[in-house]
């Protein structure tokens, strides 16, 4: 029962005794929540969590992301100019996932995999921004783009599959012309002469990750320690990069001198 004090300025205070309820089941009388302690801790470690992630994505992966959440943006604008609605940035929805889909198909004129690539960008930041993204949307938006894949023509857009470097490819590189005339239109007028050792390194590198099928990454992080010469060429230690596992690759002597990564 609610018992009445007086307070320092003899005013009534009406005084209720009350315990807290378990879990977060609200009192038929007053409607108060007990606090979740639990629960309170799975939030911040799902925040702390969301928050390590972002700070450890690579660079180029966030500029990238940024990206995709512009033209997310341009893509809200473009549909409120059609609805006379502007709807939030957090809406992603099954229907707002699709038609950001079909909107960088027919107006970008995207090809799928950069379509399919933007998917995730905007996925991954709406989540930072606390959305909740349904896994029929992203599903959905996905299945459009494998149809996309299916199309040669989409298929054709930007840039389109890397060409695979060859042996002779590789022989021009080494055996260029150590001069470098100036292009017209660019400040640098005079002729530049190529260093004899800056020369020398860039073939060894070009051969060595022609001989490994060496990614970007790995090339940046291989040093001296994990490359050891032996009688039948090299042994190279490739390290881990991106969370993929380490390989020891054996590199043999080559036919041609220019292109042989253990003389280079």
């Amino acid at each position: 029962m609610p018992e009445t004090t007086l307070n320092s300025r003899g005013a009534g205070v009406e005084v209720v005794d009350a315990e807290l309820i378990e879990g977060q089941e609200q009192t038929a009388s007053t409607g108060l929540v007990a606090h979740d302690a639990a629960a309170a801790v799975l939030t911040a470690l799902e925040q702390g969590a969301e928050e390590h992630i972002a700070a450890n994505r690579p660079k180029k992966t966030t500029a990238s992301y940024a990206g995709d959440w512009k033209l997310w943006q341009e893509f809200h604008g473009w549909l409120a100019e059609r609805t006379g609605t502007l709807l939030a940035l957090t809406a992603v929805t099954k229907g707002t996932m699709v038609g950001f889909t079909v909107w960088l198909d027919e107006l970008k004129e995207a090809a799928p995999n950069s379509i399919d690539r933007r998917i995730t960008g905007v996925t991954v930041t709406a989540r930072g921004l606390g959305a909740t993204v349904p896994k029929e949307a992203t599903l959905a938006a996905r299945q459009l783009v494998r149809k996309f894949r299916n199309d040669p023509k989409r298929m054709a857009r930007g840039r389109g599959k890397a060409v695979p470097i060859t042996p002779v490819d590789l022989r021009k590189m080494n055996t260029a012309d150590r001069t470098r005339a100036p292009k017209p239109g660019t400040r640098r007028q005079r002729t530049h002469v190529v260093p004899e050792l800056a020369r020398l390194r860039d073939r060894s590198i070009n051969t060595l990750r022609f001989a490994i099928a060496g990614r970007n990454e790995e090339m940046s992080a291989l040093d001296d320690p994990y490359i050891k010469l032996v009688s039948e060429g090299l042994e190279v230690h490739v390290p881990s990069v991106k969370g993929r596992p380490p390989r020891d690759v054996a590199v043999a002597y080559g036919e041609h001198p220019d292109t042989c990564p253990v003389r280079c």
